[in-house]
């Protein structure tokens, strides 16, 4: 696929910058949960709700429209928020059993329920450049792990 730009067309938009955001807050997630693994679940589940709650409070008054959302809304909220929850407390045991170095092939499946979820939801799939990006990423991060645990056996 060749890109050609024309005069005055932006290459880059303002919206990257909350992928850009999101990107790092699931980084720092990710490295923050393996470095407190040994310590009690529950402690870091309440820290991770309240930095999440108060993080996420600062941005209500630019979302609130006002009213409250419908029943069935607020019921797939609060569904989700228990789910999420109970996704962490999973990672978090997951990290104080195993290696990071034998679970972190297995964070590549988000992208794998990512594409799925946008073909079966949307109807979108990724074009072939974003496709080669995934696969590289998850290339790269198979082989570590496999050159980790070759290292680690005798």
């Amino acid at each position: 696929m060749l890109v050609v730009l024309r005069p005055g067309s932006a290459v880059f938009h303002p919206a990257a910058l909350l992928m850009i955001g999101m990107a790092l807050c699931n980084a720092l997630y990710a490295l923050l949960t393996r470095k407190l693994a040994d310590e009690d679940p529950h402690t870091s589940l309440f820290y991770s709700a309240l930095v999440g709650t108060v993080g996420l409070t600062l941005f209500l008054p630019f979302g609130f429209a006002g009213g409250w959302p419908p029943p069935r809304d607020a019921a797939v909220f609060l569904l989700l928020g228990l789910l999420a929850g109970l996704g962490h407390w999973c990672v978090i045991r997951a990290f104080a059993r195993a290696p990071a170095a034998l679970l972190t092939p297995f964070s590549y499946l988000q992208m794998i329920w990512a594409t799925v979820y946008g073909w079966l939801l949307f109807g979108q799939l990724p074009d072939l450049v974003s496709g080669l990006g995934m696969a590289i990423i998850v290339a790269s991060g198979l082989l570590l792990a496999w050159f980790e645990r070759r290292r680690r056996s005798p």
